[in-house]
């Protein structure tokens, strides 16, 4: 008799262990989704294009490089 509840009571410990393997493994896709979703937002937002959109539409006299940048070295 006591085997017989140690193996009912083995098996619905299983069980419950199974559920939230389950659980945990359905939150990671959604957090994995939800940082993808995150990281393409912040992509698009900091491409260049966007950011002189966004400078133009404020007004500012801020413009794009026409020269490219250079490096200044010391003499030390």
């Amino acid at each position: 008799m006591i085997l017989v509840i140690l193996y009912i009571d083995n098996r619905y410990s299983s069980q419950q262990e199974m559920i939230e393997i389950d659980r945990l493994k359905k939150e990671l896709i959604d957090t994995k989704y939800d940082a993808l979703t995150i990281s393409s937002e912040l992509t698009e937002k900091s491409r260049q294009s966007r950011i002189e959109e966004y400078i133009s539409a404020e007004g500012t006299p801020l413009e794009t490089a026409s020269t490219p940048p250079y490096l200044i070295k010391n003499k030390d």
